[in-house]
């Protein structure tokens, strides 16, 4: 052989493993998916069920959104977007340990994902777990200084909602001590 189909033999190779990609999920579960160039064609196709599982979610369809958010994570498992968005609507629909699972693993791809930190701090809060909810948030604020004004609207939000608890509370106390001082009351006559 000589050198000059040599060179021409590992160009071709070279040629060959450039341009040429192993099949994704997405052509063997979608034929007639655009025949365009393969590179990111997993990622458009996840791109595309996310895009879906948001219009599913906005039309009430909790389910068929699920499932597309988890056929976005199936194509592209590294995009932690895809794992946010699920535990997101996991959380809505009293899924947690899923939910919790799902927005550890989008925290393991992008620690930096405040976002994400912030879906996990209100995650924390519904299971009344306070501790972790505050380290969550420590996280956030010293990672991400502009979300400052975001936490601080958040945990307003949270101390309005229990100064409403309590006073409700407070309230239903003192109507049910009215309730049984009454009650004492009308025992009272009915002994005499």
């Amino acid at each position: 052989m000589t050198a000059e189909k040599i060179t021409v033999a590992i160009w071709l190779v070279a040629a060959a493993c450039i341009f040429t990609r192993p099949p994704c999920l997405a052509d063997q579960e979608d034929a007639s998916f655009d025949q365009s160039p393969r590179l990111g064609r997993c990622e458009r196709k996840a791109q595309k069920c996310f895009n879906k599982g948001h219009e599913a979610l906005n039309k009430g369809e909790a389910a068929r959104a699920e499932g597309l958010y988890r056929k976005a994570i199936k194509l592209h498992p590294d995009d932690p977007r895809y794992h946010r968005q699920l535990a997101l609507l996991l959380v809505n629909l009293n899924r947690g340990q899923e939910a919790e699972r799902e927005a550890l693993l989008a925290l393991s791809l992008d620690p930096e994902d405040w976002r994400t930190m912030l879906a996990l701090g209100s995650f924390y809060h519904l299971q009344k777990r306070y501790d972790e909810e505050v380290e969550i948030y420590k996280k956030v604020l010293d990672h991400v200084p502009a979300a400052q004004q975001t936490i601080k609207e958040r945990i307003e939000r949270f101390l309005d909602r229990d100064r409403e608890a309590r006073a409700k509370s407070s309230e239903m106390v003192r109507k049910q001590k009215e309730h049984e001082s009454k009650m004492m009351e009308e025992a009272l006559l009915y002994t005499y």
